[in-house]
């Protein structure tokens, strides 16, 4: 018979856990076959996929040995491009300044090799460090207590080529931020592309279904019944350039007035201008991030302080500006009525009217540290074997570095980065079902970390 002890309860009901996840999982990729198929039947395909079709013999043999398989296509190179381009432009996203920042040094009496430390080449550091005297850190303020004060960052990457050939650091800089801003622009434009891509095929009442198209738009040229959308263009592109359309007309709607040039030097280290959009909560928001990201990657330590806040800060800006001009361009009408979505930088009244009702919660990344390192460490160990990018530009680095350390600080910062930013999004979570009005209820999400499976993972 079974074991009845606590001990083999608890093992028996984590197996079946992770059972049904898998099963979950190869359910989620079967769907995705029929969805694929069930779209290549009716002629309907996603805008925003790219369908291929290759022989296999395990297929539905009713129409022949082929398989439909689909990858999501936005957004394209070239749009992400345009698009930092706009926000430069506009003055919305400002360049980093490479030689200010590598001859920024730091006050606090310590040579550079003390600033980069000893656990510059682990595959992350110690995250005790984030929890320490938490409540102690005013703003501004550094884990080290060092006010405003910046790290000088490696010898080595202060060489310079030549007389006016700039350093390595500055060289290295600035591919890093251009691949950065790529990295992050692409990424975010496809999580909130795939959110509305998701409305293509949903069946309603069964006998109707949701279909997305590409509608004409008035900035569009005329379609030509022969040659299809966009004459003069890869008509096979047509989603990817009317939304790419949507998207410059929201950044250009933010266009700032300026006197002079737009690019004129920041007022601020972190890489935007101090204007009346910029919210109170950055330089928080810039410290908390930069915490993690030393903790996550030792390997920003061989740049000075002054960058990696400078770098975070236009991170921090350029993800805001692709939510916000998305959030722009959606409208849904209904009833004689229009919903439309606001993102924001948050005021003071927010905050006050957030803290009188009572919207503070605890935050479990805080509370419970142990399982939060636990779900980063499980995490980056999966993220770092898919990091398929550091087989291109990087991998010449990863050789010098060896071991993959490069590949785990960086799956480890994404882990982190991601896991922190969910958690403090339903943190500060507000979802109140007529609470007010009727006195219904207000639903609590919070991140559960399956610690058990986790432990049982890592000690394997």
């Amino acid at each position: 018979g079974l074991d009845p002890s606590p001990d083999a309860l608890e093992h028996r009901r984590r197996e079946r856990v992770e059972e049904i996840d898998r099963l979950l999982h190869r359910g989620s990729e079967r769907l995705l076959e029929l969805q694929c198929e069930r779209d290549d039947l009716l002629c309907a395909p996603n805008p925003l996929y790219n369908y291929t079709k290759a022989g296999d013999p395990s297929t539905n043999r009713t129409f022949g040995d082929v398989r439909t398989t689909r990858e999501f296509n936005f957004p394209s190179p070239e749009l992400v491009d345009e698009y930092i381009g706009e926000l430069v432009s506009n003055g919305r996203l400002v360049s980093l300044n490479h030689t200010d920042l590598w001859l920024s040094r730091s006050d606090t009496g310590m040579d550079d090799d003390e600033i980069v430390g000893d656990d510059l080449l682990t595959p992350s550091a110690d995250a005790r460090k984030l929890y320490e005297n938490l409540d102690e850190l005013e703003p501004g303020m550094n884990r080290n207590g060092n006010k405003n004060k910046g790290g000088g960052g490696s010898w080595l990457l202060r060489t310079g080529f030549g007389r006016n050939g700039g350093s390595l650091g500055e060289k290295l800089g600035e591919t890093i931020e251009i691949g950065a801003y790529k990295g992050v622009c692409s990424s975010v434009m496809m999580v909130l592309a795939r959110m509305l891509s998701g409305l293509h095929g949903v069946n309603i009442l069964s006998y109707s279904d949701i279909r997305t198209y590409i509608e004409q738009d008035p900035d569009l040229p005329p379609v030509d019944k022969k040659h299809g959308p966009l004459l003069g263009g890869d008509k096979n592109n047509y989603a990817q350039e009317a939304i790419k359309t949507a998207i410059q007309k929201g950044a250009k709607k933010k266009r700032k007035t300026k006197n002079g040039s737009s690019h004129r030097s920041s007022s601020r280290r972190h890489g935007h201008d101090l204007s009346d959009d910029a919210f109170i909560q950055r330089d928080a928001v810039v410290e908390t991030l930069i915490s993690h990201c030393q903790i996550s990657a030792p390997l920003l330590k061989l740049f000075p302080l002054d960058w990696q806040r400078a770098m975070v800060g236009n991170i921090i800006t350029l993800t805001t500006a692709i939510i916000s001009d998305f959030a722009d361009g959606l409208q849904v009408q209904m009833l004689g009525h229009a919903l439309t979505v606001s993102f924001k930088p948050i005021t003071e009244a927010d905050m006050i009217q957030h803290i009188g009702a009572g919207g503070f919660r605890q935050n479990h990344r805080r509370t419970r540290p142990d399982e939060f390192e636990a779900a980063v460490l499980a995490t980056a160990q999966d993220l770092s074997e898919s990091l398929s990018f550091l087989d291109g530009w990087l991998e010449w680095f990863e050789r010098k570095v060896g071991g993959g350390v490069l590949r785990s600080q960086i799956g480890n910062l994404i882990a982190r980065v991601v896991l922190t930013l969910v958690d403090e999004v339903l943190s500060g979570a507000r979802l109140d079902l007529w609470s007010s009005q009727a006195n219904g209820p207000r639903l609590v999400p919070v991140l559960e970390y399956r610690t058990s499976s986790i432990e049982e993972q890592l000690n394997e």
